[in-house]
């Protein structure tokens, strides 16, 4: 990823430890002493393990999609990027993205994807003898334990990459001095030799897959798999780049906090990439829709380049869950990017946009996640408790990819009526009216001011908010100052949980 003119604003976050591996091992797994014991001292000391059997909750996720842990295994997963190059000019030292990317990644694989273990490899701990270590030795040691399961496995990369002399690409690491010049051993990690170890990972493995946000990445494939269907019970290896070998990747406020190419990743995955009804997302879905949806955004700037990485080609394919499928089914809660984990388990906030201080500087904590729906207080400024609810779009028309900072937001106020509010991340045009409707029924105007709208007449809050407890989905329908109409659509599950949680939260 490299700095662009569609890069305007990003969230700060701070990794406080650059390595973690988030260990998520079932307590049946005997094996799992045997490779940690591979782990070199100088890593371990760094290394954050937790454990959970959630071998419950996988096995109902699978069989939404028509399977069962007794034919395919969780997953694994190595994370890798770099946000930080203090060496670099001081305008190009902070890649804030891909440090979204990598934390919304980690959070996803464990939360919704209910992968096993997790290994994060950030700034500094992102070096080439540290990601030969995972791929040679401890993840083979791991996939061939449990190949019998059918493990995937995931690498995932986001940060700088050069190319040289247009002939072959790098990853970046902190150590680089140049974002045009041939990096030395320590500043730059070959691709062709990540593609060589990888393919340590493809020999003892099941289902892999490689996802690279870098520029230049495209020099990671060499062969692409077409439109063959890929049955995911099978066995296959694939890669799929953010851009080609001579293209810049990008990042876009307006779209969220990381990079275009993960940002589409993990809109896809709520189920608008699958082209079938079986509950999962195969890696041919999955890369057909980034190819046209990261290529229609970027404006062909950006355009994603798949491959198949096994000799004489794969006769299956990795595969995510479908969202969407396992939220309708009670699995899962609503993926909600606006509150997830840090590295280590600290939990973190909704973002600073609006939600997370809406009218005081107190700083906010999650009560509890309903779904689609989460509960939140703070203390404002007069000492007082406040609490509120809420959401983020699922969807958002004429695009289908819905920004971030954008908000649906049910407050309690004193008297305990609820305050309904719409924040966007754009000014709305206060000559118009956005409206509220739940299930298609009769819209609710709201008026609005800057990004805000409330409800014009207060005296219909509280039929609204008992149509949202019997509704299902929620659209608004917002005039922005620019001229543009977007239609933003929201999951209503939950919602009544949500609001009786409110009503216990000043107690």
């Amino acid at each position: 990823m490299c700095a662009s003119k569609l890069r305007r604003k990003s969230i700060i976050w701070n990794i406080s430890a650059a390595v973690f591996l988030l260990m998520w091992s079932y307590s049946w797994d005997a094996h799992a002493d045997d490779c940690n014991d591979l782990i070199p001292d100088e890593i371990a000391s760094r290394v954050f393990f937790e454990n959970r059997d959630s071998r419950s909750v996988l096995e109902q996720a699978l069989n939404v999609a028509g399977m069962s842990r007794q034919g395919t295994s969780p997953g694994f997963a190595l994370l890798a990027g770099v946000s930080h190059y203090p060496k670099l000019p001081k305008t190009e030292q902070e890649l804030k993205p891909a440090a979204e990317d990598i934390k919304k990644l980690a959070n996803y694989l464990v939360d919704q994807e209910h992968f096993d273990e997790v290994v994060v490899l950030f700034n500094d701990d992102m070096t080439e003898q540290n990601l030969g270590y995972f791929f040679r030795d401890y993840f083979p040691c791991r996939l061939e334990k449990r190949k019998a399961q059918k493990p995937r496995f995931l690498f995932a990369y986001s940060g700088h990459g050069v190319n040289a002399g247009g002939v072959n690409g790098y990853l970046l690491t902190s150590d680089a001095v140049s974002l045009t010049a041939r990096p030395r051993t320590r500043e730059g990690v070959d691709l062709r030799i990540v593609r060589v170890q990888f393919d340590n990972i493809i020999e003892a493995g099941y289902q892999t897959l490689a996802l690279i946000n870098a520029c230049f990445s495209g020099y990671f494939v060499r062969q692409a798999f077409g439109e063959r269907i890929l049955p995911p019970q099978r066995e296959g290896a694939f890669a799929i780049t953010a851009g080609g070998a001579n293209e810049l990747t990008w990042h876009d406020a307006s779209l969220g906090s990381g990079s275009i190419f993960f940002e589409h990743l993990l809109l896809g995955l709520d189920g608008r990439a699958s082209l079938t009804d079986d509950g999962v997302v195969s890696v041919n879905e999955l890369s057909a829709y980034l190819k046209d949806s990261v290529s229609v955004f970027s404006e062909d700037r950006q355009n994603p380049r798949p491959a198949d990485l096994m000799v004489g080609g794969s006769p299956g394919g990795f595969f995510f869950l479908d969202r969407r499928k396992q939220v309708e089914n009670g699995v899962v809660t609503a993926w909600n990017p606006s509150a997830l984990r840090a590295f280590g388990g600290l939990s973190s906030t909704p973002r600073s946009a609006n939600p997370a201080e809406p009218h005081g500087g107190g700083q906010p904590r999650r009560l509890e996640q309903y779904r689609a729906w989460g509960v939140y207080s703070y203390i404002d400024n007069s000492g007082a408790k406040v609490c509120y609810a809420l959401t983020i779009p699922q969807e958002m028309s004429p695009s289908s990819a819905p920004p971030q900072e954008i908000f649906y937001i049910l407050q309690r106020r004193q008297d305990g009526s609820l305050e309904h509010s719409f924040v966007a991340n754009k000014d709305l045009d206060e000559q118009y009216k956005v409206q509220v409707s739940v299930d298609r029924a009769v819209p609710v105007d709201f008026f609005s001011r800057g990004k805000e709208a409330w409800i014009e007449n207060s005296s219909s809050e509280g039929a609204l908010t008992t149509t949202f407890k019997a509704g299902a989905r929620m659209s608004v329908d917002a005039p922005l100052a620019s001229g543009r109409t977007l239609r933003y659509e929201f999951m209503l599950d939950g919602i009544s949980s949500a609001i009786e949680r409110l009503e216990r939260c000043a107690q």
